[in-house]
């Protein structure tokens, strides 16, 4: 038996030399006679040691046993046809029952965990094929969950003793793969990859206790296959760090609910590395938007840990701002440009994505926000950088606010979701107030101790302020009569005002009149106010009376009504 982590080197299916004759008389056994069957497979499986016979029939059953969960009638196809992947078995349902329960009533899975574990290891001839095997009796499985109308359809299939037992051996699996991670093949990462996805998804249709999933190495491997993605074909690979992804993040969930998770999550980093880990997470939300629908979710994940780990996991985004921020930036682009991409499906209107990219939105902002809020210096050739990125998300987050408020009456809100449009709304522009005056006092703050990098991004973000403020104040003043009311548009309205003013502009010294030649440039002197309505400014009276004719006399009364 080779130590735990041997870099033996392993056959795959179509590299070994099998018996394709000797498998299908082992099939035809276990159509006809399937316990009987199982019963002669448990004992290859404990005498394959002792003889060179066991061993080639220990094997030559289980390439069976994973071809009968692999493919529909596979031993009536050629050997070529093996290779189409429309013959394969998608749930439960194509696998015949009387095999499904022999393997489950004689408890073979189990078997096949203790052959793993016995060996230390998943790169050993008979570790890895049992491996396999295990994967493969998983995938049709978690197909069958993913399909099924109600859990109780996959719990019939699958008795629930059952699927604790098999989840608790799929513990120590990965526990066994964490331990030889190193010495494993590109094509055990695959296995490993689906395998957490696996067991996310049975943990879920059972119900079993979420500490299950925190006690477990889920999380570690999920993330290191992701790490380690790298080493593999690219073709499928966005799939597979979506689904490592999906794995990590219910443990993720789970250890947030806990009272001190940041004991967790750095025995998590300190495993995995915090570099490798922030890069994983920043790829799967680079690719998220051409698969799926969990962009809101990868960007939230991506803040909360870099958050809860500012000195590990933070300073990777303060490091390396370019990177994460101009990723983000990239991935918030692309959608807002194209909608919300779904696998298969076209994209949704703006009305049905408003929401989705509205919880994007915030998060990235936050993101972008950390480097101002870390005490370590930034690189100088990076300021530039953050000041540039940061107005630039401030004003796609105001026009996005500002778009919103204008469709809210046919915005819908995503199943999951709780609030009304308007509620949303006024909770991310009240947010979007919080956390740019928070970072604005922070700036001032770390100028006024003397930080250059705090006064670099200051200098980079007015200057690119001063160039595109005025267009969407202006946006602001023309909808001030229809949208005033909203309870977003105020806190909206103050967030701008404020950006403003760091910026030297403001909303007072612009003439509302939009004809007027000065109508997009602040004024160095304050201007005419309405004595009606006390809201719009000009810049001359002539200016107010053109305007009083072509269109306020009507918003001046909506706004401030005449009392009789």
């Amino acid at each position: 038996m080779p130590p735990n982590g041997s870099p033996m080197v392993v056959r795959t299916m179509e590299r070994m030399s099998v018996d394709w004759d000797r498998c299908r008389e082992f099939s035809g056994y276990l159509h006809s006679a399937p316990t009987a069957a199982m019963d002669r497979y448990r004992f290859f499986c404990i005498a394959r040691n002792s003889s060179p016979d066991y061993e080639r029939e220990f094997l030559l059953a289980s390439e069976t046993l994973k071809l009968v969960f692999q493919y529909k009638n596979w031993d009536s196809l050629s050997h070529e046809e093996l290779t189409s992947r429309g013959l394969f078995i998608n749930t439960l349902a194509d696998v015949n029952v009387d095999i499904l329960n022999a393997l489950i009533d004689s408890q073979i899975p189990m078997l096949w965990a203790d052959i793993i574990v016995e060996e230390g290891t998943v790169v050993t001839k008979h570790a890895n094929l049992v491996f396999q095997c295990f994967f493969a009796l998983g995938g049709p499985w978690t197909s069958s969950i993913l399909e099924a109308s109600t859990p109780s359809l996959c719990r019939n299939l699958v008795p629930a003793d059952f699927a604790l037992a098999h989840f608790l051996k799929c513990v120590d699996i990965l526990s066994v793969c964490w331990n030889c991670k190193e010495a494993v093949e590109a094509h055990v990462i695959t296995f490993m990859e689906g395998f957490t996805d696996q067991m996310v998804q049975i943990r879920q249709v059972y119900e079993f206790d979420r500490q299950l999933l925190i006690d477990s190495k889920i999380a570690h491997v999920a993330l290191w296959s992701m790490s380690n993605r790298h080493r593999l074909d690219g073709n499928g690979r966005r799939l597979a760090s979506l689904s490592c992804f999906h794995a990590f993040r219910h443990v993720f969930d789970a250890v947030m609910e806990r009272d001190a998770p940041q004991a967790w999550m750095s025995e998590v980093v300190k495993s995995i590395g915090a570099k490798d880990l922030m890069a994983a997470l920043r790829t799967v939300v680079f690719i998220s938007t051409l698969v799926d629908e969990i962009l809101a979710i990868a960007v939230q994940t991506l803040y909360n840990i870099a958050s809860l780990l500012p000195d590990q996991c933070g300073v990777q985004v303060v490091y390396a701002p370019s990177e994460f921020l101009r990723q983000c930036s990239l991935v918030l682009n692309r959608q807002l440009n194209t909608g919300l991409v779904r696998l298969g499906k076209p994209p949704r209107s703006f009305e049905h994505s408003a929401i989705h990219s509205l919880a994007v939105w915030e998060h990235i902002y936050r993101l972008h926000l950390l480097p101002a809020f870390h005490d370590e210096s930034v690189a100088l050739d990076m300021t530039v950088k953050i000041g540039y990125s940061i107005f630039s998300t401030q004003l796609t987050g105001a026009g996005l606010i500002l778009r919103a408020l204008e469709h809210r009456s046919r915005i819908t809100v995503p199943s999951g979701t709780q609030g009304t449009p308007d509620a949303i709304l006024c909770r991310v522009a009240t947010a979007f107030y919080d956390q740019t005056a928070a970072w604005i006092a922070n700036i001032h703050k770390h100028i006024d101790n003397r930080s250059y990098s705090a006064l670099a991004i200051k200098r980079e973000y007015v200057n690119v302020a001063r160039e595109k403020w005025v267009g969407l104040a202006s946006q602001l003043h023309v909808v001030r009569s229809r949208l005033g009311h909203e309870a977003a548009y105020g806190p909206l309205m103050r967030t701008w005002s404020m950006i403003g003013t760091l910026a030297g502009l403001h909303f007072d010294r612009m003439c509302s009149s939009e004809p007027c030649q000065y109508h997009r440039t602040p004024s160095e002197k304050p201007l005419l106010i309405c004595k009606g309505c006390q809201e719009v400014r000009y810049c001359s009276r002539e200016c107010q009376r053109n305007d009083w004719k072509e269109r306020h006399k009507v918003q001046c009364r909506r706004i401030k009504p005449k009392v009789s």
